[in-house]
């Protein structure tokens, strides 16, 4: 019987295939095999293929990503791989924020990238980042800005840090991150500068499970 990788891969790059069938696929995994399916997918040309045919999938909302009823400040794990050639696997870790005095949420998430590498994450900082709808005329409904970074993070993370000091600023400073719906619970991103300038890099995403 083919792996999950055997199956997912030819779907991405075959020109016959559709996004309802890439969903479906994936939708019929386990988390496991999610996340074995989509670790082969490397490099630039194949992710941006996943991302031009992902145009076609509803657009994304926060609650796609964390459901409303999640408890704020309980994290959330989104296990990556991106389209550069080192360090390409990689986590985003996401959660609610708490709701202010008068009881009230933010309508954004809160999260960080956690990486691998203990050199990177040391050179390049956590990379914090808040996720809001974006704006119209956006690439995608959901930004992922890591040009204001949430005042704290979830029990664990690390220090919140600003992404213009030092090496941050190489790796996160002005970077915008838009995401668009593959399935249920796998997400593809591309980069930008400041929104508005595509970068070549790409990035998938799978969500762990998360109860409604």
């Amino acid at each position: 019987m083919p792996t999950p990788a055997e199956q997912f891969l030819p779907l991405v790059e075959s020109p016959a295939s559709n996004l309802a069938e890439i969903a479906a696929l994936l939708d019929g995994m386990i988390h496991p095999e999610r996340v074995e399916a989509t670790r082969v997918l490397g490099g630039v040309k194949r992710q941006k293929a996943l991302w031009d045919r992902a145009a076609a999938a509803p657009p994304l909302a926060l609650d796609d990503l964390i459901p409303r009823g999640h408890a704020a400040l309980r994290p959330v794990r989104f296990i990556g791989k991106n389209s550069l050639a080192f360090f390409t696997r990689f986590e985003k870790r996401m959660c609610r924020p708490p709701a202010d005095d008068e009881g009230r949420a933010p309508d954004e998430l809160w999260g960080y990238n956690h990486v691998e590498s203990a050199l990177v994450a040391a050179l390049a900082g956590p990379g914090y980042f808040r996720v809001r709808a974006a704006p119209e005329g956006s690439l995608a409904a959901v930004a992922i800005d890591y040009r204001d970074v949430p005042p704290n993070g979830c029990e664990g993370w690390p220090r919140v840090r600003d992404n213009a000091r030092l090496f941050s600023r190489l790796v996160y400073h002005n970077l915008v991150d838009y995401l668009r719906r593959v399935s249920r619970d796998v997400f593809i991103g591309a980069a930008t500068r400041a929104g508005t300038t595509p970068l070549p890099n790409y990035f998938i995403l799978v969500r762990e499970p998360v109860g409604e």
